[in-house]
C-alpha cells in the first residue's frame, strides 16, 4: 500500500515554480514578437494606403486637366477668322462681360492663366502662394435642343443652311426658342446649340472647410448666371503651368512661356496657345512617421523644399497638346 501511495504522488505531480516562471516568460516572449510583428504589419499596411491615396490624388489631378485642356478651343464649326481675341475676366457672369458676341465679332482667348506672381480675379480667393490659375473656354462637347435651354446658361448657335440671310453666321444669347432663329442644314427649323462654358483651375488652401489645412484643387465655372466652385483632388499642393505658343502657324508649339510679369504674354501669344504643360505637386494628406521630406522639388522650373515636415510627395506633370488649335494649323 505505501509503494502505491508513492507511485500515484508522483504521478500527480505539477510544474516546479522554476519550470513555471520560463514557460511565462518563454510566452511573453513569443507574444511581444507577435504583437511586434502585428504593430510592423499595420503600419506598413497605412503607409501603403496612404502613398496610394497620394498617387492615385496626384494622377487624378493631371487626368482632370488633361481633359479640359484637350477640349480647350471646342468652338465647333464656328468661323473666328475675322474675330477679335478677348480676355476677359473669369469671373464674370453676366454675356455681355464674357468677351464672346456676335457683333461686334469677338471671341475669347480658349486658354488663360495668371501665374504665381500675377494677381488673380476676385472670385479665387484662399489661392496657395506661389501657385499658378488655368483658365479654359469652350463650347459644350453635347448639342442642346433649342426648345430645352436653360434661360440662364450662355449658348452659341451656328446657321447650317444657306438661305439664312445674316451678316453673321452664328449667334450668341441666353437660352430661349426666341434668342436662336439660325436653320438646320434642312432649312426647316432652328438648329441645335451649345452651351458656352468658363473654367478656373486652381489650387486652395482648404478643402470643404476653410482652415482645415486640406490643399485642394478646385475648379470655378460659370452656370446658371453664378460661379460655381467645385473641390476636385485633395493633397494637391501646388500648380505651374507653361505654355507652348505656335509661332509659324504649323501647329507645333515653338516657344514656352509661364505668361509672368517678367515674360507678360500678349493676347495674339494667348491666342497661339496650342499646347499646355501642367506640373503638380501631391502629398500624402497623413504623416508618416520616422519619415522627413527633405527633398527639393522641381516644377517646370521652380524649386520647393526641403520643406523638413513629415509628408511625403511626388510631383506629376504632362504636356497637353490642344487639338482644336493645333488641327486647323498643320500642314
Amino acid at each position: 500500500m505505501s509503494a502505491m501511495h508513492t507511485s500515484n504522488s508522483r504521478r500527480q505531480g505539477g510544474f516546479s515554480i522554476v519550470e513555471l516562471m520560463i514557460g511565462i516568460a518563454l510566452g511573453l516572449v513569443i507574444l511581444a514578437a507577435l504583437t511586434s510583428f502585428f504593430v510592423s504589419t499595420s503600419a506598413n499596411r497605412h503607409e501603403i494606403e496612404r502613398t496610394s491615396r497620394q498617387i492615385e490624388n496626384g494622377r487624378f489631378a493631371i487626368d482632370s486637366l488633361r481633359n479640359e485642356i484637350r477640349l480647350a478651343a471646342f468652338y465647333a464649326e464656328m468661323a473666328t477668322g475675322a474675330a477679335t481675341f478677348t480676355t476677359p475676366d473669369p469671373c464674370q457672369v453676366d454675356l455681355a462681360q464674357l468677351g464672346i458676341s456676335a457683333t461686334p465679332l469677338q471671341v475669347p482667348v480658349a486658354v488663360f492663366g495668371y501665374a504665381a506672381d500675377t494677381a488673380v480675379p476676385v472670385c479665387i480667393t484662399n489661392r496657395v502662394p506661389d501657385t499658378d490659375v488655368l483658365v479654359v473656354r469652350r463650347f459644350n462637347t453635347e448639342l442642346v435642343d433649342t426648345a430645352s435651354a436653360n434661360a440662364n446658361q450662355v449658348y452659341v448657335q451656328m446657321s447650317r443652311c444657306s438661305t439664312d440671310s445674316i451678316a453673321t453666321p452664328w449667334a450668341v444669347d441666353y437660352g430661349g426658342s426666341a434668342n436662336f432663329t439660325l436653320k438646320n442644314t434642312a432649312c426647316s427649323g432652328p438648329d441645335s446649340i451649345y452651351r458656352f462654358r468658363v473654367e478656373a483651375f486652381y489650387v486652395r488652401d482648404y478643402s470643404s472647410t476653410p482652415g482645415d489645412g486640406i490643399p485642394t484643387l478646385v475648379k470655378v465655372d460659370l452656370d446658371n448666371r453664378a460661379l460655381r466652385v467645385s473641390p476636385l483632388v485633395e493633397g494637391v499642393q501646388s500648380l505651374r503651368i507653361s505654355y507652348g505658343i505656335d509661332t509659324n502657324n504649323d501647329g507645333a508649339a515653338d516657344v514656352y512661356s509661364r505668361c509672368d510679369t517678367a515674360s507678360a504674354c500678349t493676347v495674339a501669344q494667348w491666342n497661339n496657345v496650342t499646347t499646355v504643360r501642367a506640373t503638380v505637386l501631391a502629398q500624402n494628406l497623413e504623416e508618416s512617421r520616422d519619415y522627413v521630406d527633405s527633398k527639393t522639388y522641381n516644377l517646370d522650373g521652380f524649386a520647393i523644399g526641403p520643406l523638413n515636415d513629415h509628408r511625403k510627395r511626388h510631383v506629376y506633370q504632362a504636356a497637353v497638346s490642344i487639338p482644336n488649335r493645333t488641327g486647323p494649323r498643320e500642314n
